[in-house]
């Protein structure tokens, strides 16, 4: 099945994937004023993780033509990480 055709869209040029390290994650909710929410533990931000990188495979694998970019933003600042969207969605827009 085509899920494009079956949700009535069509696929995106390329996946993005900005990246955080699980411990980096939960260090950065745990900084929020409120702290974490309930979902946000290590095991579920972890099987989260594992789950997209299933998902960037299996689109790498069936849809060659789709580019698919994985941008590690642990230690990168929010500008920082701004600027790596920009230029990864530049290149595909080249």
């Amino acid at each position: 099945m085509d899920t494009g055709r079956h949700f009535g869209v069509s696929l995106p040029d390329g996946v993005l994937l900005l990246d955080l390290l699980v411990s980096e994650a939960l260090r950065r909710t745990g900084e929020r004023p409120r702290g974490g929410e309930l979902h946000e533990t290590g095991a579920f931000l972890a099987a989260t993780r594992e789950r997209y990188d299933t998902v960037l495979e299996h689109l790498s694998r069936t849809r060659p033509h789709l580019t698919v970019r994985r941008l590690p933003c642990s230690g990168l600042s929010v500008d920082e990480v701004a600027a790596e969207v920009r230029d990864a969605v530049a290149a595909l827009s080249a």
